[in-house]
C-alpha cells in the first residue's frame, strides 16, 4: 500500500515538473492577412522573418523540427524548407459562409534545442469575385389605389456571397423608362436589412389597366451589377386591401436549449381589418398571410420559416457562432397584394449542458492535470483524458 502510494507520489511530482516545462516555452503571436483564391502553393510566410536569430543557428531548416499542434484547414509546411508555411487556394465564401470577417488559427511548434510555440492569425481578405444576384427577373405587385402617403412596399433584396463590407452591395437604384408620373421614393436601409419603396403621392388610376414598370439595379461598388424588372398594378376601390397584416408581438425571444431540435418557435399575425370575405378563390388569396425573413449579412441561410404557418427552423446548425450573444432576425409577413408589416425575433443558444458533447467542438474543456506522453524523446500533450479510477487502487 505504501508502494502504490509512493508512486502516485512520484507520479504527481513528474506531472508537475512537466507542466513547469510547458510553462516555459516562450510563445509567438503572429497576425497576417492574405487575399482568398491564391494559386495553390503561395507562401504565406516565412517563420525566420518572426524569430529571434539567436534561436536560428542558420537559413535552413535542417535539424529543426516544425509541425502544426494540429492539422490547420488549408495550410501545410514547405517541404523543402519548413520555415515556409505556404496554403492551398481558399475559397473565402465557403470557409466563413455567413460572416464578415474570416479568420484561420494555427497553432505550430517550432523545436531544436529550445522549443517555441508559435500562435497564427491569418485574416482571409475578400475579393469581389461574386456579384449579387436577384433571385427573379420580374416581381410583380397589386395596390389598392386608395392607400395613404406614406405606405411601403417591402422589397426582395439581391443576395451578394461576398460578405466583406468593402465588395458585399453599395446600393440599389431605379430606372424608370419614360414613365412621367411615379409615386415612390426608394429607400435602403443597409444596416436594419430593408428595402422599400415608400409613397409619396397618391396612386393614380386613369384607366383600367393602369400599372408602373420599371428596373431595379444593385450595385457592389465595382460595376458588378444586376437587374430586375418591377411591376405594380394598381387595383380599384378594393378598400379593404388598405391595412397590412398585424403580429402578436412587436419583439419576439426564443431559447434554444438542443441543437439537435431544428424547431425554433413560431411567429403569427392576424388580418387587421374587419371585413366579411366572401368565399371565393380571390378573396381567399387576399385572406391568406404568408411570412418570410428578410435576408442579411449576419442570417443568410442559417434559418428557414414556413411561408404560411410562421413556423421557424434552424437550416444550418454547423454554421452557429455559440458564442455570440444572440441572433437576430427580421421577418415580413404579407398578403398576395403584398401589404406587409415586420416583426423582430431574436434566438439565443444556451447550450451549457452539451458542453461534454464531442459534437460541440465549438467547446472544448481542458482538463488538468494533463497526462503526457512520451515518444521519440518528444512530450505530446494529452487533453481531455481522465485516469481510471482503479489506476492507483
Amino acid at each position: 500500500m505504501k508502494m502504490k502510494k509512493y508512486l502516485l507520489l512520484i507520479l504527481i511530482i513528474i506531472i508537475i515538473e512537466k507542466l513547469n516545462i510547458i510553462k516555459c516555452f516562450e510563445e509567438i503571436s503572429i497576425e497576417i492577412s492574405i487575399k482568398e483564391e491564391e494559386e495553390n502553393g503561395t507562401m504565406i510566410i516565412d517563420l525566420r522573418s518572426y524569430i529571434k536569430s539567436e534561436f536560428l543557428q542558420n537559413n535552413n531548416s535542417n535539424g529543426y523540427i516544425i509541425r502544426f499542434v494540429r492539422p490547420c484547414l488549408n495550410l501545410y509546411i514547405d517541404k523543402e524548407n519548413s520555415f515556409k508555411i505556404r496554403s492551398f487556394k481558399i475559397d473565402r465564401e465557403k470557409l466563413c459562409q455567413y460572416e464578415k470577417f474570416c479568420y484561420l488559427n494555427c497553432d505550430l511548434f517550432i523545436e531544436k534545442e529550445a522549443i517555441k510555440l508559435v500562435k497564427l492569425k491569418i485574416n482571409i481578405e475578400d475579393i469581389n469575385d461574386h456579384k449579387p444576384k436577384f433571385k427573379k427577373e420580374l416581381y410583380s405587385y397589386e395596390l389598392d389605389e386608395n392607400l395613404l402617403i406614406g405606405f411601403r412596399l417591402q422589397l426582395e433584396q439581391a443576395e451578394d456571397k461576398d460578405l466583406s463590407e468593402k465588395n458585399s452591395i453599395k446600393n440599389y437604384y431605379l430606372n424608370l423608362f419614360n414613365l412621367t408620373y411615379f409615386p415612390f421614393k426608394l429607400n435602403y436601409d443597409k444596416k436594419n436589412h430593408l428595402l422599400e419603396l415608400i409613397l409619396i403621392k397618391n396612386l393614380e388610376k386613369k384607366n383600367k389597366n393602369e400599372k408602373y414598370v420599371f428596373q431595379l439595379i444593385v450595385n457592389d461598388g465595382e460595376n458588378e451589377e444586376d437587374k430586375c424588372l418591377i411591376e405594380i398594378n394598381i387595383l380599384e376601390n378594393q378598400q379593404y386591401n388598405n391595412l397590412p397584416p398585424k403580429f402578436d408581438l412587436n419583439l419576439y425571444k426564443f431559447f434554444i436549449f438542443n441543437l439537435n431540435e431544428t424547431f425554433i418557435g413560431k411567429v403569427h399575425a392576424k388580418n387587421d381589418f374587419n371585413f366579411n370575405f366572401n368565399l371565393n378563390n380571390n378573396n381567399n388569396n387576399y385572406k391568406q398571410i404568408y411570412y418570410r425573413i428578410i435576408p442579411s449579412i449576419e442570417n443568410s441561410n442559417l434559418f428557414q420559416i414556413n411561408e404560411t404557418s410562421g413556423e421557424i427552423f434552424l437550416n444550418e446548425k454547423q454554421k452557429i457562432n455559440l458564442f455570440d450573444k444572440f441572433y437576430e432576425i427580421f421577418i415580413e409577413a404579407f398578403y398576395l397584394n403584398y401589404l406587409s408589416s415586420l416583426t423582430t425575433i431574436q434566438i439565443y443558444f444556451n447550450l451549457t449542458s452539451q458542453f461534454n458533447n464531442n459534437e460541440q467542438e465549438n467547446f472544448i474543456q481542458i482538463l488538468i492535470p494533463k497526462l503526457f506522453k512520451k515518444i521519440d524523446n518528444k512530450i505530446f500533450i494529452k487533453e481531455n483524458i481522465s485516469l481510471p479510477q482503479n489506476s492507483f487502487t
